[in-house]
């Protein structure tokens, strides 16, 4: 038996088909794609934040994530914990 040939795969975004929806990081790299019914909840998961804006991109539509300096996060690293406090203190007070 002949040994199998390897298959080329295209990757970028030539290599998508028209209805899918390409989606970026904030430093414009593609991360995936999605079809058309995705929210910016779905492509939240590729990118690690919400936030993402559907835009124009090469002259494509696309999912574009926010830029990580933007306030609106986290903002620093100093208000992870009190965030992680205030979240675990609203769902400990009985009204």
């Amino acid at each position: 038996m002949p040994p199998k040939r390897k298959k080329n795969v295209d990757k970028g975004v030539d290599a998508l088909p028209d209805h899918r929806i390409p989606i970026y990081d904030h430093e414009g790299n593609m991360r995936g794609h999605v079809g058309h019914k995705a929210t910016a909840a779905t492509v939240s998961r590729f990118i690690g934040q919400h936030g993402a804006k559907l835009g124009k991109k090469d002259g494509r539509d696309a999912w574009i994530a926010p830029d990580r300096n933007v306030t609106g996060g986290h903002g620093s690293v100093a208000a992870i914990p009190l965030e992680k406090s205030v979240r675990a203190a609203r769902g400990s007070v009985r009204s």
